[in-house]
């Protein structure tokens, strides 16, 4: 039987998918999640681009109960397995915040996370919503689709360095994610993390059951 992953719509075949992409005061190319922050936040869904700023206690705690408060659905990152993921974890850490964020080591995968004290990449799953990181999907050369002429420009939109973080701008790249995400679904669901949400606690409470 395979598993569904919110309540897909009838005439897209696509669940519900939120963009999340997030920016830090950090210059690069490595974060340290003991001193560097999370400044902004941003959560694209079909209906709206959200931007959490502010504190980061607060922001993170506002994103999670929004998380909580959507759909079931599929949160779906650039590179996040080996840098939104990790560090929105860590930082919650430091605050003392219990999300509904559940990572474990990606066992698959050897990919180098720039988030210090990281190993390697995580698969994840947020309460409700599964997890998906597009440069699993999206290989070096993905920029056909739009023609060889944008080649370089699609490449730097999709691939942003890490010494960008501070630059970039997160709901305009949550949307770009989701977006990248709806045009190659048939793909990308095959590569969504198959983490079990947790069975117990305050993040439990808020968690739904995503089976057929």
């Amino acid at each position: 039987m395979e598993e569904r992953h919110g309540n897909e719509d009838e005439v897209t075949g696509l669940p519900a998918i939120y963009g999340l992409d997030l920016v830090t005061d950090c210059a690069g190319p490595l974060v340290d999640p003991v001193v560097n922050r999370i400044v902004a936040v941003g959560l694209s869904s079909s209906n709206s681009d959200q931007l959490f700023t502010g504190d980061e206690a607060q922001l993170l705690d506002e994103l999670d109960e929004r998380l909580h408060a959507l759909p079931a659905g599929v949160i779906v990152t650039w590179q996040g397995s080996v840098l939104a993921i990790p560090l929105i974890a860590a930082r919650a850490a430091v605050h003392g915040l219990d999300l509904g964020l559940t990572t474990e080591p990606d066992k698959r995968s050897a990919a180098p996370s720039p988030v210090l004290g990281v190993a390697a990449a995580v698969r994840a799953r947020w309460g409700q919503h599964a997890v998906l990181d597009l440069q699993r999907v999206y290989k070096p050369g993905v920029s056909r689709w739009r023609g060889r002429r944008n080649r370089h420009r699609d490449h730097e939109a999709l691939y942003p360095p890490t010494d960008n973080l501070i630059a970039r701008d997160p709901s305009r790249d949550a949307r770009l994610a989701r977006s990248l995400a709806e045009r190659r679904w048939p793909q990308a669901r095959r590569h969504i993390d198959l983490v079990a949400a947790p069975q117990s606690g305050p993040s439990a409470e808020r968690s739904t059951s995503l089976r057929k």
